[in-house]
């Protein structure tokens, strides 16, 4: 066995515990869900329900994802055949979503990718998502940043080059939400979705947070930013003449008692 990762196979067994120890409860909480569908459906369309999850079960899928939006449907009283609809059209999104992230796919990320697809991200945008991820990185909030800056217009390139600048600073969960807010901050001044975009990643790569982000125009261009500070202008002078070529100076004085 390596022993060159520590942390990571460390931390491998605390997660194998903890769904070790928290395994049965969800299962028997999605158990519990299952059978209020059941219960609340007619007999055909409990029938088609319990099909989909068989179908789930067998294809890899996450099944809690399926009863929460059955459930869902009861709550608002949603007639029993549009409900196993609903069903069936978000187990093919979650299809989607783990094709798009390959194997192996967390459960978390399987839904995660699900909902983000849902709200426009493409499966090619999380194919790239996933390829930036080192090793098993869960993906499921990245993914939804990215949806958050498409959202603001900012284009999918620009928005995977700012996700790829995050991954190379580190990947810390706890600094992606200030991505969509250094966007906006940049929205509000006037700035294009895709330069403000591009002045978040060049912000990241630098080592900045990534609100702090600023296009680079007027530097950019070899301009200053601020222009220079002029020394005060002495009563009765002329400032916009040059001194020591023969203009400029103070005018030549008279003979004394002129």
């Amino acid at each position: 066995m390596s022993h060159r990762h520590p942390m990571r196979a460390a931390l491998s067994c605390a997660v194998l515990a903890i769904a070790l120890v928290a395994g049965p409860a969800i299962a028997h909480a999605q158990s519990d869900g299952a059978a209020r569908v059941r219960a609340s459906l007619d007999g055909a369309s409990a029938a088609r329900f319990d099909a989909l999850l068989e179908r789930a079960a067998r294809e890899g899928l996450p099944t809690a994802p399926l009863v929460n939006k059955a459930l869902e449907g009861i709550a608002k009283q949603v007639p029993d055949a549009r409900i196993v609809t609903a069903v069936e059209q978000r187990l093919t999104v979650l299809g989607s979503a783990r094709a798009a992230l390959g194997s192996p796919a967390l459960p978390g990320d399987i839904e995660g990718v699900a909902d983000a697809m849902q709200r426009g991200v493409s499966a090619e945008a999380v194919r790239a998502l996933r390829a930036q991820a080192a090793g098993n990185t869960p993906v499921a909030v990245a993914v939804h940043v990215l949806a958050d800056l498409q959202d603001r217009g900012v284009p999918t390139d620009v928005a995977l080059d700012v996700l790829r600048a995050w991954h190379a600073r580190g990947g810390r969960p706890e600094d992606l939400p200030a991505i969509p807010a250094g966007v906006d901050r940049l929205l509000r001044q006037g700035v294009g979705p895709a330069e403000a975009g591009s002045a978040v990643a060049a912000s990241i790569r630098s080592g900045n947070a990534a609100s702090s982000g600023r296009p680079g125009a007027p530097g950019a261009r070899g301009r200053p930013d601020k222009l220079p500070v002029q020394p005060p202008v002495e009563p009765g002078s002329n400032p916009g003449k040059g001194k020591g070529k023969g203009k400029g100076g103070p005018p030549p004085k008279g003979p004394p008692g002129d």
